[in-house]
């Protein structure tokens, strides 16, 4: 939670838009998310607004040294994260930032579709998924890594047959082809079982 009893637009825009807090009536607030710890976002956010000329008063002394020396994991804002529920649960859920687009490229992965705020993703597509964190710089959530291990092990685990020929129907004697004359016995009679008598 974060306090600052004075209205100036500038701290709005900096700890709602870009640090991702919002106002309960009387403090800013934000959950921890996904990625660091509780303390990285509280340095994080304590080195953000000290550097934007804000001050800021935190009790606990580590933390204080930790807000000067910058010492933190930023947290990242192109995040990939495994969905828990809802109609796409057990999903890829890519977000970013709404002052950047990357919608076209994550709506062109194999099985991709949009389920708003994100772009979803199949789990067996997890190659894909991964090729496009690592060219945007998406950080994958543990959900989303655990995620991609498990789809790695069932794609491992997959029966695969081996390359071989398609058999091929026995050939019969095309239509067109005029059939070969019999041969022509010289004595016929009636078998014995078959007459009449």
């Amino acid at each position: 939670e974060v306090e600052f009893h004075e209205l100036n637009e500038g701290f709005r825009k900096l700890i709602r838009f870009e640090l991702g807090y919002t106002w309960t009536g009387s403090v800013w607030r934000r959950p921890a998310g996904l990625f660091g710890t509780a303390e990285d976002r509280a340095v994080e956010t304590g080195h953000r607004l000290l550097a934007a000329g804000f001050p800021v008063r935190i009790y606990d002394q580590q933390l204080r040294q930790r807000i000067l020396d910058g010492d933190f994991e930023p947290e990242p804002k192109r995040t990939i994260i495994k969905l828990t529920s809802g109609k796409h649960a057990g999903w890829f859920a890519i977000s970013w930032p709404r002052s950047e687009d990357y919608y076209r490229a994550a709506s062109r992965l194999p099985g991709a579709k949009w389920d708003k705020p994100y772009v979803v993703v199949p789990p067996e597509q997890f190659e894909a998924v991964v090729g496009f964190a690592e060219t945007y710089d998406f950080a994958l959530s543990p959900g989303a890594k655990e995620l991609v291990e498990a789809a790695r092990a069932a794609k491992e685990a997959e029966l695969v047959a081996p390359p071989m020929e398609p058999k091929k129907p026995a050939k019969g004697r095309k239509p067109s082809r005029v059939p070969e004359p019999l041969e022509v016995p010289d004595e016929v009679t009636i078998d014995d079982d078959l007459r009449d008598d």
